[in-house]
């Protein structure tokens, strides 16, 4: 992808911020589930479980600001990583026969 490629996603995903947030909550409950079914499995109750998942988790709104910031930094560095590689391609590299 060329950098306009990557300005037109990254704008779309402001916008749809919605749905990915929604597709976040989803992913974040399905954690939640398995993994305090995984405590109830080692001999955990249900809500001491549902209450070491939480306090190992901390905040879902701190972790989803983790997971925006990812993604932002990963976009960013495939951005300078592409540039730098197609910079590279362009310089001139003289050959001896």
């Amino acid at each position: 992808m060329n950098w306009f490629t990557n300005l037109i996603v990254g704008l779309k995903s402001l916008f749809a911020k919605e749905r990915v947030e929604g597709e976040l909550d989803e992913e974040l409950e399905g954690y939640l589930e398995a993994s305090a079914a995984h405590k109830q499995n080692i001999g955990m109750s249900p809500e001491a479980a549902q209450r070491a998942v939480l306090l190992e988790l901390g905040s879902r709104y701190s972790v989803k600001d983790q997971v925006w910031r990812l993604l932002f930094f990963t976009s960013s560095l495939r951005m300078v990583q592409k540039w730098f590689i197609k910079k590279l391609d362009s310089v001139y590299v003289p050959q001896y026969a």
